[in-house]
């Protein structure tokens, strides 16, 4: 993958990180239930990574709730380094639903990865394209 030049070593070993497990819990999503609620996938000061998800209180809240929910639990939580927010998204300039991993780090530009499926109305498979990688926009590192 191709980081962006102004990004730290620190920056671009975490992004390498979390971007495979970002994916394959997203896949995970996608192949039993054919969608997913928005996740991130942080990096906390120390190192260490983890899973972030928002919990709703009631059974089917919309998805915009549950991400500015899960947004302002990380910006209100611990102290981050990186953090990677995965979307399930209709993208109209790839024609394309697609997996989005906006990765984020104290030591970079955001950047986000797309990685536009398909999947058969049949027997469910999920197959993929090629990842399209470009700037991202901040939105869980900022304070």
């Amino acid at each position: 993958m191709q980081w962006p030049e102004e990004a730290s070593r620190q920056a671009r070993d975490d992004f390498e990180r979390m971007l495979p497990e970002a994916f394959k819990v997203a896949h995970q999503g996608l192949a039993t239930y054919g969608e997913f609620w928005p996740f991130a996938v942080v990096v906390d000061l120390d190192g260490g990574q983890r899973l972030a998800r928002f919990e709703p209180d009631r059974n089917r809240p919309g998805p915009g709730e549950v991400l500015a929910a899960l947004r302002r639990s990380l910006r209100e939580g611990e102290p981050l380094r990186a953090a990677a927010l995965v979307l399930d998204v209709h993208a109209p300039d790839l024609g394309s639903d697609v997996v989005e991993v906006t990765c984020e780090h104290l030591g970079s530009p955001p950047v986000a990865v797309r990685r536009p499926y398909t999947r058969r109305r049949f027997g469910g498979r999920v197959s993929y394209a090629p990842d399209v990688v470009g700037p991202g926009t901040p939105s869980l590192l900022t304070r």
